[in-house]
């Protein structure tokens, strides 16, 4: 069985005080790299949700607010896919 991996809330806190909105910008992340592994045809060798939650503690995504709602403009890693893995 494999070991899941930790990732330190108390840093995501840190980071990023409401709560809320650190969990809304993970799922945003999350629901991307997800679609774009789908649409590219790669294997990702973690869940979406733990590389979202490195990425965005490691400051490789960002985001602006626009009305009431949070839009990731640009992802780093995605164009040299460094968080996909190898395909199926």
């Amino acid at each position: 069985m494999e070991k899941m991996e930790f990732i330190p809330l108390d840093e995501l806190w840190k980071k990023y005080p409401n709560k809320f909105f650190a969990i809304v910008l993970a799922a945003k992340k999350a629901r991307y790299i997800s679609r774009e592994a789908r649409e590219k045809g790669k294997y990702l060798d973690k869940k979406p949700t733990i590389i979202a939650l490195r990425e965005i503690l490691e400051g490789k995504v960002e985001y602006t607010f626009t009305s009431r709602k949070t839009q990731v403009l640009q992802d780093i890693n995605m164009e040299d896919e460094s968080t996909l893995g190898d395909n199926r």
